[in-house]
């Protein structure tokens, strides 16, 4: 039984508009992981935590503006980029969760976990509207050209003085 591509967003708008949504979702994430990298800099002096958060902030902003590209130009080849650094995102999350239920344990392990459901929706709705763009691009490709009417050339009458 294959999935169904969806028609809409869970918020009810477009595809389009649903990856801008998320887009503004993971731009958020970067700041705040970027502020929180800042912090951790400033108050504890760990270099090396604050460095992967930057990274990691930096990686989130990154995404968020080829997501917000793909939301905007249908292209097939965005969406499958878009499809692969938000399946790559959601391994790294899954990855420094586990790192973390190691070093932290189970309370500092469980808050990434919350991304991974929002991450395997959005990785639906990319798939979705570069379905939705595929179909449209064969379409156009397969459609027969429309010709234009010959164009008239108007050739002046009479020279009239005035």
């Amino acid at each position: 039984m294959a999935i169904g591509r969806a028609s809409t967003c869970c918020c009810g708008c477009s595809l389009p508009m649903g990856i801008m949504v998320f887009s503004s979702l993971y731009f958020i994430n970067g700041i705040v992981l970027f502020v929180a990298g800042h912090t951790v800099d400033t108050v504890a002096h760990d270099k090396d935590w604050a460095t992967w958060r930057y990274a990691e902030s930096f990686a989130y902003i990154a995404a968020s503006i080829l997501f917000l590209v793909t939301g905007i130009l249908s292209s097939e080849a965005l969406c499958l980029a878009a499809l692969f650094v938000n399946i790559a995102l959601s391994i790294y999350n899954v990855v420094g969760t586990m790192i973390n239920y190691s070093v932290a344990g189970t309370g500092a392990s469980v808050l990434p976990l919350i991304k991974l459901p929002l991450a395997i929706y959005f990785a639906y709705i990319i798939w979705s509207y570069y379905e939705l763009t595929k179909e449209q691009n064969r379409a156009k490709a397969s459609a027969p050209p429309t010709r234009m009417p010959p164009q008239q050339t108007v050739y002046p009458t009479a020279m009239v003085p005035e």
